[in-house]
């Protein structure tokens, strides 16, 4: 089924809105500049061009090399077309995001979306997103093997692809929507990948730091799909808050 035109429209009616400020004594630490989260003029496509990237992954016909279809680029747009038509697309507008993925039938798979971070993962207290439509959240965690990368990459036309993994345990969630944050410690809520080398699910942000110790992490936000699928969100807010 073909992306409804009007969402690729959304972003402009989005133009005028920035990323809240938070209340209270909560705040962004770790390894990301002190300011990270505490000015209120920074948008969310302004924190993954600093601090993060666009991802998209789009294997086409490509069955027995999916991650080897996976690219980012540090500021965006990010848009690829597999080798049957399929579409994998991050489109940062003025103050939100676009993800979308548009697959034919032959398209096995397609995932886009961004990241940002590092933190220590006893440093989340709570994900807290704003979003259009649903979205899933993600926790790479291999990156304690990556020197602080969810993977090894290497320079092709202007972007980066992903040439190998050294252990990645990523933790994903099923779809959320706007009701569904913040997303907190014991929320039991996370699951590998089907292709990664862990198997765990419904384990919370509590149960990966008992199992993993408190590695460092990113935050990640994307919309996927298989055979002929197309789906579609605008991301308004993605924060980290660390405890009080």
């Amino acid at each position: 089924m073909p992306l409804d035109p009007n969402r690729r429209d959304v972003l402009a009616a989005l133009g005028g809105i920035t990323a809240s400020s938070l209340a209270g004594c909560s705040r962004v630490r770790s390894r990301l500049p002190p300011n990270f989260r505490d000015d209120p003029e920074q948008s969310l496509p302004t924190k993954v061009d600093d601090h993060g990237s666009y991802n998209v992954i789009i294997p086409g016909s490509d069955e027995g090399n999916v991650l080897g279809h996976l690219y980012q680029r540090s500021t965006g747009p990010l848009r690829m077309e597999s080798d049957v038509g399929g579409v994998a697309a991050v489109l940062p507008g003025e103050s939100a995001i676009q993800v979308e993925i548009d697959l034919t039938p032959e398209d096995i798979y397609g995932s886009a979306g961004f990241r940002i971070g590092t933190w220590d993962i006893d440093q989340i207290a709570e994900i807290q997103f704003d979003v259009i439509d649903e979205i899933q959240i993600g926790l790479p965690l291999g990156i304690e093997y990556n020197e602080g990368s969810i993977a090894e990459w290497e320079s092709i036309d202007g972007m980066e692809r992903r040439v190998g993994f050294d252990g990645d345990d990523s933790a994903l969630t099923e779809r959320l929507s706007d009701n569904d944050s913040p997303i907190t410690r014991s929320d039991e809520i996370w699951s590998s990948p089907q292709a990664g080398p862990a198997e765990f699910s419904g384990l919370s942000i509590d149960d990966l730091q008992s199992r993993y110790g408190s590695i460092p992490v990113h935050v990640a936000a994307f919309v996927d799909g298989t055979a002929g699928e197309a789906r579609a969100s605008v991301v308004e807010r993605l924060d980290v808050i660390e405890p009080s």
